[in-house]
């Protein structure tokens, strides 16, 4: 998994200044598009920018949060390979050991099975 930094400027906040020809064949209304607008586009932009903002900040709090959550989620999956990897590498170590006392035992009654024969 890997992870980007990115830089999303939110101010300065630039309108669009298309309209301004559409409101005098409208009769008062702005139009943007297809759609009129009663109020004048300072009251629609004074009204909007704010909920954009707070919009987008939510948004950057929350990608944080995933992301926080991803990274730990990486992390705990590293830690459960190496973990593994080390019970993996203490069993074979234990084994071989196990291994060694049983020869070494085995040499033992060997050799004192001979040298009560001879």
């Amino acid at each position: 998994m890997s992870q980007e930094v990115r830089c999303i400027p939110l101010l300065p906040f630039a309108a669009d200044s298309k309209g301004t020809d559409e409101t005098a064949a409208a009769g008062g209304a702005e139009v943007a598009g297809q759609v009129a607008f009663d109020s004048p586009a300072a009251d629609i932009f004074a009204e909007t920018i704010p909920l954009v903002i707070h919009s987008s900040l939510q948004q950057c709090i929350l990608e944080s949060k995933a992301s926080e959550h991803a990274s730990r989620m990486t992390a705990m999956d590293s830690a459960t390979n190496n973990a593994n990897d080390l019970i993996d590498k203490l069993r074979l170590f234990y084994n071989r050991a196990r291994q060694s006392a049983i020869t070494t035992e085995l040499i033992d009654i060997v050799g004192g099975a001979e040298a009560a024969q001879s």
